[in-house]
């Protein structure tokens, strides 16, 4: 039997890229494709797929927080989680959020195929590659402070930030004050060039 798939990504191009090779790997039936963590909890509860892959980074938040959201929901579906960074440590918090796998999204197809195979199979976990041993300081931040962070780089107001976490202002005010003490930042200033930087470049903050 095919595995129903939904596929998670903000970039258009890449949606159907993910889904082709799902469909060319694994014979999938997709059964959505979303761009944001609103769009694809809702298509996840509506379609309860057998596999999600998902982005990192979506556009209105963070595809772990996603990934955690969902898990307790959804115990028989597999999440794979892919990103455009070669970080280590986005594939140690994908495995403390509970994926069955993690690809960065510059490797061949032929790793990512792999990658979705391992992630798909009942009672399997697929392979945590280490990209570095380089410090990332966003180790530091928590999941939450991470989908703030990455917000901010989009170019969110606070206001804005609360509302797409469905958070108060004033946590979200809290949350900015972490990130700045937790990367030694010393002004508003600075943390939104070093969030824009993160998000336009993926480089460690």
């Amino acid at each position: 039997m095919s595995p129903r798939v939904l596929v998670l990504d903000d970039h258009p191009l890449m949606r159907e890229s993910l889904a082709r090779l799902a469909v060319e790997t694994l014979g999938a039936e997709i059964v959505g494709e979303a761009g944001t963590c609103l769009e694809g909890v809702a298509l996840a509860r509506r379609h309860l797929p057998d596999l999600i892959i998902v982005d990192v980074m979506l556009a209105d938040g963070n595809g772990l927080d996603l990934l955690q959201t969902l898990r307790s929901e959804l115990p028989a579906t597999r999440f794979a989680v892919v990103s455009s960074f070669l970080d280590e440590d986005y594939a140690t918090r994908a495995r403390t959020a509970g994926a069955h796998g993690y690809a960065c999204k510059e490797k061949p197809r032929s790793e990512l195929a792999a990658m979705l195979r391992a992630a798909c199979a009942d009672g399997s976990t697929a392979p945590f590659a280490a990209h570095t041993t380089s410090v990332d300081p966003l180790a530091a931040l928590s999941e939450r402070e991470m989908g703030v962070f990455q917000l901010i780089g989009r170019g969110r107001s606070t206001r804005e930030i609360a509302a797409a976490l469905g958070i108060s202002f004033k946590t979200a005010e809290v949350h900015r004050e972490n990130i700045k003490r937790k990367l030694g930042l010393s002004n508003s200033v600075a943390l939104v060039q070093r969030a824009t930087l993160w998000v336009n470049t993926g480089r460690p903050a």
